[in-house]
């Protein structure tokens, strides 16, 4: 199980990471801010897919389309509910910690993206990716 945390993490870094270099490249290439999240999180999402399947999980070939169904349906319920709901609850703590405009949004968001990814492991581990018995 820790060894499977671990690689979780790990997954996650390396998913962020190619997530804002698409983003950059994206950018550089005249897309909007919005286009080029909507191009970098969809190209994150399905990398991420992959890399948990094979390497943080190493589930066995099954039903893949359920499995990418439900890898979509729980990650983005992590993003675009759980997160959100988190921020919105916290901003007014952050920002009469954090005396900017900038800072408050970003620690707010450093809170709920910990609160997703917890989502996120317990639901890939005992939902999307769960070996079921032969």
């Amino acid at each position: 199980m820790k060894s499977q945390l671990v690689r979780f993490l790990t997954t996650g870094v390396f998913i962020t990471l190619l997530d804002f270099v698409a983003y950059a490249i994206f950018l550089q290439l005249s897309f909007s801010p919005t286009v080029a999240n909507y191009c970098s999180t969809s190209i994150a999402l399905i990398t991420s897919f992959f890399v948990n399947k094979n390497f943080t999980f190493r589930a066995k070939d099954s039903n893949q389309v359920r499995r990418f169904t439900l890898f979509v349906v729980v990650t983005l319920i992590g993003i675009w509910a759980i997160q959100p709901v988190i921020i919105i609850m916290l901003l007014p703590l952050t920002s009469s910690i954090f005396d900017s405009l900038f800072l408050a949004p970003i620690a707010a968001k450093v809170v709920a993206t910990i609160f997703s990814t917890a989502w996120n492991y317990i639901l890939y581990k005992t939902i999307v990716f769960k070996e079921t018995s032969s």
